[in-house]
């Protein structure tokens, strides 16, 4: 049982990336799932990219249920163009049409307690898994989709320190798929002389999983220096992590 609870009556509106891959479609489904059986409020979702319904037609179904208002929560964890830039432009876009209803929306996931929570179950499960070494002789490094946004590199490099200080590594990082700088291409090598856990900052499976999978399994000599965390994935800690950031939603001025 999820214990936190979104607004009675004030639908919720899940903004996904989207994704061409089934697994990825199967967790977001799973999720939505989880959150339709525990939130006690109409849930919608839609997608930027890739899936149906697209992210607009999900907000305008919300918003013609008749409820006053809506809370909206960006599934992109980070504070990126889409939080900040295209997720802003479809509520305002949607507004328009609906003059008299109140929009929320949420701060980026990652700075919730459950969603750290969980990234802390996943780096565990890693180590408790494979490793034949213990945190202080090694780093832990966090791996996002990438951003230029300085925001999302603060946030991320954050995420990874508190992290590496609970858990007692050597050290921390962060490194992106693509986009911005250092990939994680580039640091795997220093990474494997210092040993790693890596843990992908991803909701969901998919294209970038399986990148970052490959790219770690192609490493020579990787052995057990290089353990990779399971993304996040649909677990209650993220459904929980969501109802949080509905809850405590801004509403947005017109």
């Amino acid at each position: 049982m999820i214990q936190t609870t979104v607004r009675p009556n004030v639908p919720l509106v899940l903004i996904g990336h989207g994704s061409p891959d089934e697994q990825a479609r199967r967790e977001a489904a799973a999720l939505i799932e989880l959150l339709r059986r525990e939130a006690r409020t109409p849930v919608y979702c839609g997608y930027l990219e890739f899936q149906q319904p697209d992210a607009r037609s999900a907000i305008a179904q919300a918003a013609a249920s008749g409820a006053a208002e809506l809370s909206v929560v960006s599934l992109v964890l980070l504070p990126g163009a889409h939080w900040s830039r295209d997720v802003p432009r479809l509520l305002a876009e949607v507004a328009c049409d609906f003059p008299q209803l109140r929009f929320r929306y949420a701060q980026p996931l990652v700075q919730q307690a459950e969603l750290q929570e969980l990234a802390r179950v996943r780096v565990r499960d890693a180590l408790a898994a494979g490793a034949q070494w213990r945190p202080h002789e090694g780093e832990l490094w966090v791996v996002a989709r990438g951003s230029r946004r300085r925001e999302v590199d603060r946030a991320l490099a954050q995420l990874a320190e508190h992290l590496a200080a609970d858990f007692g590594f050597a050290g921390y990082g962060r490194a992106y798929v693509s986009v911005a700088e250092p990939t994680l291409e580039q640091v795997l090598p220093c990474l494997l002389a210092r040993r790693a856990v890596i843990l992908p900052l991803l909701a969901f499976g998919g294209v970038l999983v399986k990148r970052i999978e490959r790219m770690v399994c192609s490493v020579p000599g990787n052995a057990d220096r290089l353990l990779l965390a399971r993304h996040l994935g649909p677990h209650p800690l993220l459904a929980a992590a969501i109802m949080r950031a509905a809850v405590s939603a801004p509403l947005l001025s017109r």
